[in-house]
């Protein structure tokens, strides 16, 4: 149950806060491998308050290696998340507003069908809503 799509975390959680529309992209050959995300996290309902807004994201991310062997591989990491709008109770809409902006390198251990990839780096977006460097540990199964 969310609410920060719908009402910018101002309100109750709501069951349905909002979409969220995806697409993953995976390349692989035997020296190299790369993965392209892009999401749109869009509000599904308006439960705000005068004044309040709901809110509406773009996230995606882009990585690229090299394989050094068949378990060991290693690249460079980008992601960004940016508020792309919302409408305002009482009139109006947001305007974009940047999140972070990541940038930085990976280590990937993959066995079989299964692998953990640990990115980290610095946030090249000053001036957004979440200004920190960045570590992300992801974990991964391929059917």
């Amino acid at each position: 149950m969310g609410s920060l799509l719908s009402s910018g975390a101002a309100q109750e959680g709501i069951v349905g806060d909002g979409i969220v529309p995806n697409l993953t992209v995976n390349y692989g050959t035997e020296s190299f491998e790369g993965q392209f995300y892009l999401g749109y996290y869009g509000a599904l309902s308006d439960n705000t308050e005068a004044g309040n807004a709901t809110n509406n994201y773009v996230h995606y991310w882009a990585n690229f290696g090299y394989k050094a062997n068949s378990f060991f591989s290693f690249g460079a990491h980008f992601e960004e998340l940016y508020l792309s709008g919302g409408e305002v109770n009482g009139g109006g809409s947001l305007d974009r507003i940047d999140g972070y902006q990541w940038f930085g390198p990976y280590v990937q251990l993959a066995k079989g069908n299964a692998g953990l990839r640990f990115s980290f780096g610095a946030n090249l977006a000053d001036d957004g809503f979440a200004t920190n460097d960045f570590y992300k540990l992801s974990f991964f199964m391929n059917f």
